[in-house]
């Protein structure tokens, strides 16, 4: 998602969650680390 890596590189926020309807997950950018979080 390159809106969300831009507003990483910005801003540092090193998590990204999905917004859409029936995804659970996050990513780190520092760790490159995918997460399932709960419904």
């Amino acid at each position: 998602n390159q809106h969300a890596t831009r507003h990483f590189q910005a801003t540092q926020h090193p998590i990204m969650t999905s917004i859409e309807p029936g995804e659970n997950w996050s990513w780190c950018y520092i760790d490159e680390l995918a997460m399932e979080l709960p419904p």
